[in-house]
């Protein structure tokens, strides 16, 4: 489709949903990425990263072992512009996305993303776990010990309930949280990280620009002169209006002034003057 055929076929459907005659069921138009794209995943500090082997040479249990390094396709051509994909990793590290567009045997760089503080976020999302599971305990404790003072017979009872001591079984242990990624493929093709979380603790995500992008001292300038431009525009408006209501005024004052009922309050001298 061209585009005006999809302008044409656009109008269409506005028409037709303007209409209180009829509706047009609803009609999603998307578009699909004529490349894949693909992901690498890697420490931010490689020497931060064990290996496998090493990990297993350290007595970790097979399923809790880090693969630090990963590469996959992430998007394909039967996807669609607009996507967003999320990404589960058993990750305890600062990571780097890179982003590739896969051109034949080549793979072209699109963007670079990293994460940072995944330990810190990792460290307070187990002490919330934890918090969660004391809270319930105690609550759990507390409505048992109230439910066996109300069925406990005598005072004598009733103490031996008080004094008796708190379960002692062992709290299974809090299993490392992961981390999920969100990756959005835009309508307009840019690929962008929009979220990463560890429970409910958010991973902080910064974009590395390449030597093609404005730094971002270029990019704060940009904005500001943007926004200069802007409110040039918006007072040039507010000016424009101005002067045409002050104009309107000035005709609307003669015309009262040459109103016959307004003769007596102005003399002719005085009007034309």
């Amino acid at each position: 489709m061209n585009g005006d055929e999809a302008m044409c076929f656009g109008s269409a459907f506005i028409a037709s949903n303007s209409s209180t005659n009829f509706k047009v069921k609803q009609v999603y138009l998307t578009q699909n990425p004529d490349y894949d794209v693909h992901i690498k995943i890697s420490p931010l500090n490689s020497e931060d990263a064990l290996s496998e082997d090493e990990q297993r040479a350290e007595g970790i249990d097979e399923e809790d072992i880090i693969k630090y390094t990963q590469e996959f396709k992430l998007f394909n051509t039967s996807d669609y512009l607009g996507k967003s994909k999320g990404l589960s990793l058993n990750y305890n590290r600062d990571m780097k996305i890179e982003l590739f567009r896969e051109d034949g045997d080549n793979m072209i760089l699109l963007d670079t993303f990293k994460l940072t503080k995944v330990k810190e976020q990792i460290a307070n999302a187990i002490s919330t776990i934890q918090k969660e599971r004391d809270a319930a305990k105690k609550k759990a404790d507390k409505e048992k010990a109230k439910k066996a003072n109300e069925t406990a017979e005598g005072e004598d009872k009733k103490e031996e309930v008080k004094e008796e001591k708190e379960d002692d079984t062992p709290q299974e242990a809090i299993k490392t949280p992961k981390l999920k990624v969100s990756i959005e493929f835009s309508r307009s093709g840019l690929m962008s990280v929009t979220k990463a979380t560890v429970g409910t603790h958010f991973v902080d995500i910064e974009q590395e620009r390449k030597s093609s992008q404005l730094s971002s001292d270029n990019m704060r300038a940009a904005k500001s002169r943007l926004n200069w431009y802007t409110q040039r525009d918006l007072d040039k408006q507010k000016t424009d209006m101005a002067r045409n209501e002050f104009e309107a005024m000035i005709y609307k004052f003669k015309d009262w002034l040459r109103d016959d009922e307004n003769a007596p309050y102005c003399e002719e001298d005085f009007r034309e003057a």
